[in-house]
């Protein structure tokens, strides 16, 4: 349907199909998520940091496991 005025999304799952569904899930299937071709993922880093909100990358690199240690991490940091 690429004619009808709706949302589109620009998605290439990493590390796989069903990795990158995990890996989103875990991470609270967020429904604010960004891209640009003129900025880097340190720059959307730093830009969350001054914000004070979570950023999560999830990439090719990406595990289950690491992401969940983080996730854990930060919440024991918060504490």
């Amino acid at each position: 349907m690429p004619k009808l005025p709706v949302a589109r999304a620009l998605w290439k799952p990493m590390p796989d199909f069903k990795g990158a569904l995990e890996l989103w899930l875990l991470a609270g299937g967020a429904h604010h998520t960004s891209f640009s071709y003129a900025i880097t993922a340190e720059m959307l880093e730093d830009w969350a940091r001054m914000a004070g909100i979570e950023c999560l990358l999830i990439g090719r690199q990406t595990s289950v496991s690491e992401l969940r240690r983080q996730l854990e991490r930060e919440r024991l940091y918060r504490r």
